[in-house]
């Protein structure tokens, strides 16, 4: 992998090679080691005949032996290679899912682009993250134009999170009414010890020195 700051060129032959060993251009770029945004602009550089108006990239992505193109959702895995590359069409899944599986797969970062902000909530493990479009179209989920923002960040770059409704039951005592859910979970040993341990526990200790725990292991 290239540092930072230097372009990476690649010729002709490099991406035909890569695209002969692979089902996608997702895969060829993985394949040569590059970015998906860097691999792009390479493939776009070249066309498969001269004269042609095909470049490289766009043949491969009719190149769908064993990746098939969506018209509906009929499937319940979401084709997250398909929807950044073009074939398949992202309004048909939910966006958290289409973002959760951009995580596992390592294609985007859990963390703010923009700051590296990566805390998570003690009570449920969630990160305030939003998945944010570049450009401001919500329908371009080209990689590129992909990134998480943390609610900071996005207020800062993009506009407001909350509605008036969220905003005035959040600094306010307006009780807020179908804009949200009261999240109910229940906690266990573990997560008692751990409130106790960041001191935001409103339950006494009865048993500080951890004795009842060493005595059942007798």
């Amino acid at each position: 992998m290239a540092g930072r700051g230097r372009r990476v060129n690649l010729s002709k032959e490099q991406i035909l090679a890569a695209q002969a060993v692979t089902q996608s251009n997702l895969q060829a770029a993985r394949r040569l080691h590059v970015s998906f945004e860097t691999y792009r602009r390479e493939a776009k550089k070249y066309e498969t005949e001269p004269g042609s108006g095909i470049t490289l990239f766009e043949a491969h992505l009719a190149t769908s032996a064993g990746v098939p193109r969506y018209s509906t959702r009929k499937v319940k895995e979401v084709p997250v290679e398909d929807i950044i590359e073009g074939r398949a069409d992202g309004s048909q899944w939910p966006v958290k899912d289409i973002r959760d599986k951009l995580i596992h797969n390592q294609y985007l970062v859990e963390c703010c682009g923009d700051c590296g902000y990566k805390e998570r909530r003690v009570g449920d493990y969630k990160m305030p993250l939003l998945l944010t479009f570049k450009d401001g179209n919500k329908g371009n989920y080209i990689l590129e134009n992909l990134t998480m923002l943390c609610y900071n960040c996005y207020f800062l770059q993009v506009g407001d999170i909350f509605t008036t409704k969220d905003l005035e039951h959040i600094e306010g005592h307006i009780p807020l009414e179908e804009t949200s859910e009261l999240v109910d979970f229940e906690v266990d040993d573990y997560m008692r010890k751990r409130f106790k341990e960041l001191g935001i526990s409103d339950e006494e200790d009865d048993d500080p020195d951890g004795l009842n725990e060493i005595i059942s292991r007798q």
